[in-house]
């Protein structure tokens, strides 16, 4: 081998060494950040995955909450709607009371609630006459005149007068009470 030849195989030999050396370090530096980076993938994930834990029972919470409300509101609802339902039924049951008991309570709609020379106003049934309604005691006492139309209302009466008009009908009864005794009902049905 001559003195260039024997150059040439010692750069290249170096350059060998160096090349396996750079390629020994990056590879040992690739493994170190590919651990590094798997460490900090493992903590990410770790730490988004508690995140997405807390977020979840949040979440959890949160729909138990409206779902709750939701029933309680529901329940609020069916149980309004079936007072309702029972405050019906009372205006019906008393539009169809035998007509002894009917007119009794007429009469005493009318001993507690007419004035003198007060027009009565009939419902729109036929089940009161105007006929029957001055068989009563009071309607003579009170000077009581027949309206000249029906009203628009089922069961009871309602008065007027040249000052005001009282409305008597079993509808408009039962809605004065109603707040009064709505609790008293809930108890019957809902025993709360």
């Amino acid at each position: 081998m001559n003195g260039k030849d024997a150059i040439i195989k010692k750069i290249s030999d170096d350059a060998s060494d160096k090349c396996a050396e750079t390629e020994k370090n990056a590879k040992a530096r690739v493994e170190v950040l590919i651990n590094e980076a798997e460490e900090w993938a493992d903590e990410y994930t770790a730490a988004q995955e508690e995140i997405l834990r807390k977020n979840a029972s949040d979440i959890i919470k949160r729909r138990l909450t409206v779902s709750e409300l939701e029933v309680k509101k529901i329940l609020l609802n069916a149980k309004q709607s079936l007072i309702g339902e029972v405050f019906d039924l009372a205006e019906k049951k008393l539009c169809s009371l035998p007509e002894n008991r009917y007119f009794a309570l007429l009469e005493k709609l009318l001993k507690e609630y007419a004035e003198e020379g007060d027009t009565v106003v009939l419902p729109k049934d036929d089940r009161i006459t105007f006929d029957k309604l001055k068989k009563l005691k009071v309607y003579e006492e009170k000077k009581l005149k027949a309206g000249t139309e029906r009203g628009n209302f089922e069961g009871g009466i309602k008065l007027t007068n040249k000052y005001c008009d009282k409305d008597l009908s079993f509808n408009s009864l039962i809605n004065n009470k109603k707040e009064d005794i709505s609790a008293a009902v809930a108890e019957v049905l809902f025993g709360n």
